[in-house]
């Protein structure tokens, strides 16, 4: 029987660019992510300001498996 893996929050993009580029590495390494808050950035009146999210309903943040989180610190020392 398989045990379902454990997503891990890795990374909050500051932009609409910041979150394209390493959603794109992610992809292209194999890598399977979650990201929450994504899709309720516009759905209240404030939209996205100067932080690059909604206030409201906080930031995006893309989650990994847990297994799969050292190869994406990996990705990030690359891109910081």
């Amino acid at each position: 029987m398989e045990t379902e893996s454990k997503y891990i929050p890795v990374y909050s993009p500051l932009s609409e660019a910041d979150y394209i580029v390493f959603i794109s590495k992610l992809e292209s390494m194999g890598i399977h992510f979650l990201v929450s808050n994504e899709n309720i950035q516009n759905l209240f009146g404030v939209g996205i300001i100067g932080a690059g999210y909604n206030p409201l309903v906080g930031p995006i943040i893309i989650m990994v498996k847990e297994e799969d989180v050292e190869a994406v610190q990996e990705v990030l020392k690359v891109i910081e």
